[in-house]
């Protein structure tokens, strides 16, 4: 397909709006065949995501700016470290603080017509801030993993309605994920923090909440019968993995030994 094709039905790039859930929305207005198709036109697998080096292409295609778009989309920073990752303009340093591949939705933003964050990407972000539910990354309906792949960015590929009652989400979830927002958005954080993981992350960047957050369930737990480790597999971005990872997080950072466990967080690698 020539790559300078302007499709009908053009679109800006939303504030706070996924590069791929941006692609996805404008293959559906467009009556293409989701993001399979997108992926199609620009020469790449279905299996593989949207990166930067593709915001040239689809801003001309679908109307959006291409320097905000390719900062949606996010690159590997190549040059640098080979996991990090250039993500909504902030360098992250290993590639599995983003979850690209596995989407989450929140079904009450989606209800109320709202795009696909960005913010849902980040590996962390487990609830949304605004309605203090879960995110969705497994359908209700098949019980298969949500995927770029839809129809449309409501729907599952079986072609059940992502809008749909959700869990409530945990204070420590909530409070993850509006460090994220503020992180990523420059969002104001809500005063006070009521959980001792919230807190914490409220004075650090991005990055280095992340290592934190990873490292702590990384590293040992010492106890009077001697060490033990948690047994996560911290590199699975599955949401209930998350979750634990997140609850584990709070309980080591309430430890009576919380600024030994931090001096060995930050003199290790995640």
């Amino acid at each position: 397909m020539p790559i300078n094709i302007e499709f009908p039905i053009r679109s800006p790039l939303g504030k706070e709006e996924s590069g791929q859930g941006y692609a996805l929305r404008m293959a559906s207005a467009n009556m293409l065949n989701g993001l399979s198709a997108i992926k199609k036109m620009l020469g790449k697998s279905r299996f593989v995501v949207l990166s930067q080096e593709d915001a040239p292409r689809l801003s001309r295609w679908f109307g959006a700016d291409q320097e905000e778009l390719g900062i949606a989309l996010g690159a590997t920073h190549i040059g640098h470290e080979a996991e990090s990752y250039l993500f909504g303009g902030i360098e992250l340093s290993k590639s599995y603080f983003i979850n690209r591949s596995q989407p989450r939705v929140c079904s009450a933003c989606l209800e109320e017509g709202k795009p696909c964050s960005l913010a849902w990407e980040i590996s962390l972000m487990t609830s949304c801030p605004i309605h203090k539910i879960s995110l969705l990354d497994i359908c209700p309906d098949c019980h298969k993993k949500i995927r770029w792949d839809r129809p449309h960015i409501d729907m599952c590929r079986c072609g059940w309605s992502l809008i749909t009652t959700a869990h409530t989400s945990t204070q420590e979830e909530n409070e993850v994920s509006e460090w994220i927002e503020f992180c990523l958005f420059r969002k104001i954080l809500p005063r006070p923090h009521t959980t001792s993981i919230g807190t914490t992350l409220s004075h650090m960047d991005l990055n280095t909440g992340l290592i934190l957050i990873y490292s702590l369930c990384s590293t040992h737990i010492f106890t009077k019968d001697g060490a033990r480790t948690l047994n996560l597999s911290l590199r699975k971005n599955h949401l209930s993995n998350i979750k634990s990872l997140i609850q584990k997080s709070s309980i080591l950072l309430n430890a009576s030994d919380i600024d030994i466990r931090l001096h060995r967080v930050f003199h290790s690698n995640v």
